[in-house]
């Protein structure tokens, strides 16, 4: 059964144990408003409990460590991340509902495609911030 996200309980289940702290009487950190939009699901899909940890992982790292991270719901549902790296490195990645997980880094000043990771993963993506 899945946790319910759109309570502190639901959140907190989902967050203990992953890095985030669980807030006094049980409160969990919210979850990026982006994070929550994917985990309400599109066309009748949610992710899994293991997807939205890792968006919540993926989107904890990107506010902490990129400049102006823009992250956001596509319209198909998948979550979007659009970085701008310290080093002027772009990062452009997509966490589908099943847990796919595609990105590409560029150079912004030369516009120039860096590495493509067609099946990144969560600690992959993350050690390029």
């Amino acid at each position: 059964m899945a946790a319910k996200l759109d309570t502190a309980e639901g959140q907190a289940n989902v967050l203990v144990g992953h890095g985030q702290e669980v807030l006094a009487e049980g409160h969990a950190p919210p979850l990026h408003p982006a994070v929550h939009s994917f985990s309400e699901g599109f066309g009748g899909k949610r992710p899994t409990v293991a997807v939205i940890e890792a968006a919540s992982r993926i989107a904890a790292a990107a506010l902490d460590k990129t400049v102006e991270p823009e992250i956001t719901v596509d319209v198909d549902g998948a979550l979007s991340f659009d970085l701008r790296l310290a080093n002027g490195l772009l990062v452009f990645a997509e966490l589908d509902i099943g847990g796919a997980l595609d990105a590409s880094i560029y150079d912004d000043c030369e516009g120039i495609l860096i590495k493509r990771l067609p099946e990144a993963t969560e600690s992959e993506l993350i050690g390029w911030f």
